[in-house]
């Protein structure tokens, strides 16, 4: 979440939706508009009315993050859908890749449903990049003979700060700080993260 109760997620998370809904991991729901979108990146701006006080804060857009720990929060499916938050660690691989979404962060985590449009997060607190998908293991044993399980792909700063940028969407960006623990992650992030509604 950013100034202006303005949220940041994924396209694919809201193309289809006719109504959205936005709730925060203290329980508030609220209805959210949306404001733009990059199908092309797989980017969307949702527009709500929330006032948060803590926003999420950014690696620099040309920072290169790789083989680094990172964590993810967000509401990745479990069986069911949750309703708090989950934290799931990983760490960023040695190298970006360039693909029809711009330039993107692979990841070693168990990336699942749910946590589509959540941030990627390094150890100081800083955004470096938003989930938009995971590899798929069937397709790429049938074409490589290899089991890959746990990587998934995050759209990298250089491509959503300029989303934000384009939408006049103010952000703030920081240097590498100190390093947190996986509990001051979760908690540093969880004022500024949603849970994103789809209603037919």
């Amino acid at each position: 979440m950013a100034p202006g109760g303005v949220v940041l997620t994924n396209n694919h998370v809201v193309a289809s939706c006719p109504q959205v809904s936005v709730t925060t991991t203290a329980g508030q729901r609220l209805e959210a508009t949306i404001q733009a979108t990059s199908p092309a990146f797989d980017l969307a701006l949702l527009k709500t009315k929330l006032e948060s006080k803590v926003h999420a804060t950014f690696a620099r857009k040309n920072d290169q993050l790789t083989d680094l720990p990172i964590v993810l929060v967000g509401y990745p499916n479990q069986g069911i859908a949750p309703i708090k938050p989950l934290l799931t660690p990983g760490r960023t691989l040695q190298r970006y890749q360039v693909s029809r979404l711009g330039v993107m962060v692979p990841i070693r985590a168990d990336v699942r449903k749910g946590n589509s449009g959540g941030p990627v997060i390094d150890e100081s607190g800083r955004v470096i990049g938003v989930i938009t998908a995971k590899i798929d293991t069937v397709s790429t044993f049938k074409q490589t003979g290899k089991v890959v399980r746990d990587v998934g792909y995050a759209v990298s700063n250089s491509v959503v700060l300029g989303f934000l940028e384009n939408n006049q969407v103010t952000v703030t960006t920081a240097d590498v700080s100190k390093k947190n623990s996986e509990t001051e992650l979760f908690d540093g992030a969880k004022p500024y993260i949603v849970r994103v509604g789809c209603w037919q």
